[in-house]
């Protein structure tokens, strides 16, 4: 002890330093069992969305609020207990995996372009463009293709011939006769692959044993551009829509108010339940929201009403549409 107190005072000042870094550096890297989720901030959707199109303004704007959610190191540990928007939450073997970069990429791509089918359908455009395919949905319990055959897969083409429409499909297994073999090609995981498929008549027609839908490529009358950033996963469909539509039409949906609103969209318009709702509602309370939309499915998960918000549930596209026209 006595060599430490006769070390010069800017030794000793020039060690504490050091070693203050040193736990600095270590409550920040060092990880614990323990994630910390708190609302992040909203973004400005009209920043995100580039129309290759004549747009009108609006007075108002759109909102995609966010969730924050980090593997707590310790000094994220300490900072939630200061911060009372925020919740820490143990690891468990039963915990939802998280996300990959890969996948959270993958559902922003399909938000985004399910969002521009919705709204331009809704504009009354005809997008609908050239067969994609024939997408198998399932296998009747009958079905000789069973084996063959998986839910997911696309038929590409039939007895050699490329696919346009679904009738040329329809016509192909039609007159084909029972036990008679045709030779396709399927998509499955991103790679073709050619399978033999067996007719057979269960009853007063010829058929493959599917139940199927076929699918097309829109064909857009014009690009529409997103640069989401960072912001990834499928919760921003429903906002993705309206945005569209408002910036497409003269009349201005959000009538001079800040509407935050939230949902994953199907192609038929419907809006589906996200995760961190209520991380989402204080958060884009934070921001000034006067309006928020958010999933039917998800009320049932709410246990924090924000103040001076008005909440709206809505079930689908056009559930939101009227909502805001009101």
């Amino acid at each position: 002890m006595k060599a430490l107190r006769d070390k010069p005072l800017h030794v000793r000042v020039v060690r504490g330093f050091l070693l203050a870094i040193f736990l600095a550096l270590a409550a920040f890297l060092t990880p614990t069992p323990y994630h910390v989720q708190a609302p992040g901030h909203p973004s400005d959707v009209e920043k995100m969305i580039k129309i290759e199109s004549a747009t009108y303004p609006s007075q108002g704007k759109f909102l995609l609020p966010t969730v924050v959610s980090e593997p707590a190191t310790i000094l994220y540990c300490i900072y939630s207990f200061f911060d009372p928007e925020a919740v820490l939450t143990r690891e468990s073997d039963d915990r939802p995996k998280a996300q990959t970069p890969d996948s959270s990429d993958q559902q922003m791509a399909l938000s985004q372009y399910l969002s521009s089918v919705v709204a331009l359908e809704a504009l009354g455009y005809d997008i609908l463009g050239r067969l994609r395919g024939i997408r198998v949905l399932d296998l009747t319990q009958d079905s000789p293709n069973r084996e063959i055959l998986q839910r997911g897969d696309l038929i590409l083409a039939l007895k050699g011939q490329r696919l346009e429409d679904f009738k040329q499909f329809s016509d192909i297994v039609g007159k084909s006769k029972p036990g008679q073999t045709l030779s396709g090609e399927i998509l499955r995981n991103e790679k073709t692959q050619e399978v033999q498929l067996e007719v057979y008549q269960p009853q007063d027609r010829p058929l493959i044993g599917v139940v199927m839908r076929a699918e097309y490529i829109p064909d857009f009358p014009f690009r529409i551009n997103f640069q989401s950033g960072s912001t990834l996963g499928a919760s921003g469909g429903l906002v993705f829509a309206l945005q569209i539509y408002d910036l497409l039409t003269p009349e201005d949906l959000t009538k001079g108010r800040i509407i935050a609103a939230t949902g994953t969209l199907d192609g038929n318009g419907g809006v589906g339940p996200i995760d961190g709702i209520n991380f989402k509602l204080k958060g884009a309370q934070r921001a000034g929201a006067e309006v928020i939309l958010i999933p039917q499915d998800n009320l049932k998960d709410v246990d924090w009403s924000p103040q001076g918000v008005k909440v709206i549930p809505v079930s689908s596209f056009n559930d939101a549409l009227h909502a805001l026209q009101k």
